[in-house]
């Protein structure tokens, strides 16, 4: 082990099984493989628990997702009345976001026992997200 590990040698980014030819010396890879577009993500959505590739997210929720809500800001204004009020679960549809950079957003709300939760999901790479 210690010879390969000094070794020059490239080795295969773990996502190669789903598309990636990215091929790098082990100390480069890591960076890589955290970034790559061929790493598996939970969909943004969280009702639907299916993990895509990252570089898919997108025609994933075209072909999945008819009820995006797309917003023109990020100010995000929801409407809570008295039938949201009373009810104990409630999920708002799908919303996405993408800002001046390209940036793409995914905010999320639900309420699961009678408690309020709100989450922003953002599709990039660890370290900007």
């Amino acid at each position: 082990e210690a010879i390969v590990e000094k070794a020059n040698i490239d080795f295969s980014c773990i996502y190669a099984q789903d598309g990636c030819n990215v091929e790098m010396e082990k100390e480069d890879l890591k960076k890589h493989e955290a970034e790559c577009l061929f790493r598996k993500v939970p969909c943004p959505n969280t009702s639907c628990e299916k993990l895509i590739l990252f570089k898919s997210i997108g025609d994933h929720i075209s072909s999945s997702h008819k009820d995006v809500y797309t917003l023109s800001s990020p100010r995000l204004e929801v409407l809570i009345n008295n039938i949201n009020m009373e009810r104990e679960n409630n999920y708002w549809s799908l919303m996405y976001w993408k800002d001046k950079n390209g940036l793409e957003f995914y905010p999320g709300i639900v309420k699961r026992n009678g408690c309020w939760y709100f989450w922003m999901k953002v599709k990039a790479d660890p370290v900007t997200a």
